[in-house]
């Protein structure tokens, strides 16, 4: 990728230094992996994974995931971004779209996700809004280890989130940032007698699909974050 001096680090809280005379940032990057599993003890290094597991590798989306089936797992993105003057203030634009794919001989599943994001900045405070969708593939399902019963999860319609947020850059040391995510056709769990659970939020919480059911329903979150570097 190529990086003409857009920003620093992801850990920077203040990330907007310019002067007046500052023309366009831009950064864009391409990124692959592909992975042939192999076998290591009683199980494959895919199928062990215990934790930061995407919905690809998650068993309880993943009716595929084996212990004893070799996988292949292949993940292709790219993303863009564009800072420039507005007048006093600062536009940036970004744009992302990824491609992943889980495979062995019992089947397949593939994910494709993007975000679109446009923000501006003035002083210390940044407005911005976000847009990131997920389309998921149509054979993701929770299946019981005992029976072998598979409870599918979601079709092949688009998962969607918008949300507004606010920064404030109190200092190149704190930030504060406070957003709105709006989840629009979020599948949601019914737990018999209980309540629901936002898998999106929760992705290992399909196992209640055994005794209650599904739902695409419109999900609304606020939440609040303190960053301090020192």
């Amino acid at each position: 990728g190529v990086n003409n001096n857009l920003d620093k680090d992801v850990f920077t809280p203040y990330q907007v230094e310019r002067g007046a005379s500052d023309g366009a940032r831009y950064a864009g990057y391409v990124n692959a992996f592909y992975t042939r599993d192999s076998r290591v003890g009683h199980g494959t290094a895919l199928g062990i994974k215990y934790f930061d597991k995407s919905l690809l590798l998650n068993s309880n989306w993943n009716p595929y995931i084996s212990s004893s089936l070799q996988a292949e797992y292949m993940q292709a993105g790219a993303d863009f971004a564009l800072e420039k003057p507005l007048g006093k203030a600062v536009l940036l634009s970004e744009v992302e779209v990824n491609y992943g794919r889980y495979s062995n001989t019992s089947g397949e599943i593939k994910l494709v996700g993007g975000v679109v994001k446009q923000s501006v900045s003035a002083g210390k405070y940044e407005f911005g809004l976000r847009y990131a969708a997920i389309i998921p593939d149509a054979n993701m399902a929770y299946s019981t280890s005992t029976t072998g019963v598979r409870y599918k999860i979601v079709d092949a319609g688009i998962i969607h989130e918008i949300t507004p947020s606010i920064v404030i850059n109190h200092s190149k040391n704190i930030k504060v940032v406070m957003d709105a995510p709006i989840g629009i056709g979020t599948p949601v769990v019914m737990e018999k007698n209980n309540g629901p659970y936002d898998l999106m939020k929760q992705p290992d919480q399909t196992s209640y699909i055994r005794s209650g059911k599904v739902e695409r329903q419109d999900i609304f979150t606020g939440r609040l974050m303190f960053q301090f570097v020192f």
